[in-house]
């Protein structure tokens, strides 16, 4: 049971519902990104790049050819790709 809770409370920092007004210091600023991420993922198509990808949360709501998850280097194993923060890797 404590496991599911913990999976709930952390679910709320990027999907926020009731629960996360009381446990997400972010709310209403993730509550806001979500609700337009929801909104215009599905006018994007073709190749995606997410900088600053963490753990993707968001990628269920793209339908995108190719979903890239681009982030520091060392710090993220859910990032396709990293980078050093000062040379971005693509053009």
């Amino acid at each position: 049971m404590f496991d599911r809770l913990k999976a709930s409370i952390r679910a709320q920092a990027f999907h926020p519902g009731f629960l996360g007004l009381l446990v997400n210091p972010f709310y209403f600023a993730r509550k806001g990104l979500h609700q337009h991420i929801v909104a215009l993922a599905p006018s994007v198509h073709g190749r995606l790049l997410d900088v600053g990808c963490g753990s993707k949360p968001y990628q269920k709501y793209f339908e995108a050819s190719e979903y890239i998850g681009l982030d520091m280097q060392g710090r993220n194993k859910h990032a396709d790709r990293s980078y050093d923060g000062k040379t971005f890797p693509y053009q």
